[in-house]
């Protein structure tokens, strides 16, 4: 059957003439073959221009996103440290200093002096900064350097002998009777003089 492009009308197949209106049938068949034809190709492009626009609109929101964690990762790279890496970036000598007991050789010794088995409770085994003056510098039988720090006071016998780490053997070098020290290093207790054990020089 075929359809007058004018009217609508069912016309039998082979028609030439609309049986209602009489409009030529084969040229108002093409024009519709062509205005069918038509109208798939413009909504096939209408298709391909949205699909395209869609592409372009992905494009945009990943170079979005990607200049956003850009800026993060470069704002986190800048960003000043915490406390916890603060200190994580200090030297352990620096953490030491900080958290040590601190003790003037005089009062040390006096605790020694009145009563060894309390001083022994309060400072063995625990690492303590002490100044003092050089009394000497000196090597016991083993060969291990140490330095022997006093008060100064006329007539000291004993003092602290402090064994000095190897890192630190320039500086003991340097060292001269007389001269004002500060040790840290961790004691050891009494025997003959107090004994402080890998101890730096400052």
């Amino acid at each position: 059957m075929i359809y007058c492009p004018r009217c609508r009308h069912g016309n039998p197949d082979g028609a030439k003439f609309c049986e209602q209106c009489g409009c030529t049938l084969q040229y108002g068949n093409l024009t519709g073959q062509y205005t069918n034809s038509s109208a798939n190709y413009y909504g096939q492009s209408i298709q391909n221009t949205t699909h395209n626009k869609s592409k372009r609109g992905y494009g945009v929101i990943a170079a979005i996103a990607f200049v956003v964690i850009a800026v993060i990762l470069v704002l986190s790279i800048g960003a000043p440290k915490n406390s916890h890496q603060e200190m994580k970036s200090k030297s352990e000598s620096e953490i030491l200093t900080e958290t040590l007991t601190t003790i003037s050789i005089g009062d040390l010794l006096q605790a020694y002096s009145d009563n060894e088995v309390n001083a022994d409770n309060l400072y063995t085994g625990k690492t303590l900064k002490i100044s003092g003056i050089v009394d000497s510098v000196s090597k016991d039988v083993f060969d291990h350097t140490y330095v022997k720090v006093i008060t100064g006071e006329p007539y000291e016998i004993w003092g602290a002998q402090c064994y000095i780490k190897s890192s630190e053997m320039e500086d003991a070098a340097e060292l001269k009777p007389g001269d004002t020290i500060t040790v840290v290093g961790l004691c050891e207790g009494y025997s003959l003089n107090v004994v402080f054990k890998d101890c730096e020089i400052y």
